[in-house]
């Protein structure tokens, strides 16, 4: 009965061991007994983002800048007058006439009064070659009849005594510029038109004693609005012609340059001649003597205009 009864008890002495480790399990479960502590899994570490730090270039001390010096003024020097060369008195600064020249009319005149039988031979010189102005001076005295010479200014200076003779056997004369230049090629100033008419008026007049103005013929005949406005403007009228018999050319002879002539013989005829021409001292007695057989009459170029 005691064995019975022992193991009775060993069976409850296990059961209640049993019932004190539910109590333990228990008491951990409400914190009251802690047992060793289990070892916590180490976390899996989060890579750190390498962060490559860029250099940040350390700036450089910023130069004061340096203040622009502000200039003194100078003092702006008067220019010292250069002293002005006085104008030759026969070439013009500007196209102004002198005293007691009056304006003309600025129309190239091609003839003269067409309602009488007259005509008018002009003689041209091309400079200050005399060439047959002796020549022609004779024959025109012989036979008793005036004329009108267009001469340079050079050709006065060079030949004082015919100018004077031509003056003399009273021929008018008229201006032809001082040197002969084409006045419209290349295009010419104002100053240098004038100049040329102004100067040959000068040299002329030295040896005559008198203006050449109203008659003014350029050079080659060129001529455009500015020279005539120009010649007008000091007192010349531009005279042109009607008659050319080309006397000029050396390969025409005299019965040609007579031909041409009688052929377009019209009343106010204007007849252009040359000093330097190699057939006309030939054909000029035949020229007025054929001109007066038809009934003309040869008059000057201030007659044959009136």
């Amino acid at each position: 009965m005691w064995r019975g009864a022992l193991r009775t008890h060993t069976l409850l002495a296990v059961e209640l061991t049993g019932v004190t480790c539910l109590l333990i399990i228990a008491l951990v479960s409400c914190g009251r007994y802690k047992p060793l502590a289990a070892s916590t899994p180490t976390p899996t570490a989060v890579p750190t983002a390498t962060v490559t730090a860029t250099a940040t270039p350390t700036p450089l001390p910023t130069a004061t800048p340096v203040p622009t010096p502000v200039p003194t003024p100078v003092p702006t020097r008067a220019p010292t007058p250069r002293p002005t060369a006085a104008p030759t008195a026969a070439t013009p600064l500007v196209c102004i006439p002198g005293p007691g020249v009056t304006a003309v009319s600025s129309a190239i005149v091609y003839t003269g009064n067409t309602s009488r039988r007259q005509v008018s031979l002009t003689f041209d010189s091309n400079g200050g070659n005399a060439g047959n102005a002796i020549a022609y001076l004779n024959i025109l005295r012989a036979h008793g009849v005036h004329s009108t010479w267009f001469l340079t200014g050079l050709f006065a200076r060079a030949n004082p005594s015919i100018v004077r003779q031509i003056q003399a056997d009273g021929h008018e004369i008229g201006n032809h510029t001082y040197d002969h230049p084409d006045l419209i090629s290349p295009p010419r100033s104002d100053a240098f038109i004038c100049s040329e008419l102004v100067n040959a008026n000068s040299a002329i007049a030295n040896v005559t004693g008198r203006t050449t103005r109203p008659y003014f013929r350029p050079p080659y005949g060129n001529n455009n609005y500015q020279v005539r406005t120009l010649a007008a403007r000091l007192g010349y009228r531009t005279f042109y012609w009607s008659i050319d018999p080309a006397d000029w050319n050396s390969a025409h002879s005299a019965a040609y340059i007579e031909d041409n002539i009688f052929t377009h013989l019209k009343p106010g005829a204007i007849i252009l001649m040359h000093v330097n021409s190699a057939h006309e001292t030939e054909a000029l007695g035949t020229v007025i003597e054929g001109i007066e057989a038809r009934g003309y009459t040869i008059v000057p170029l201030g007659q044959l205009m009136s």
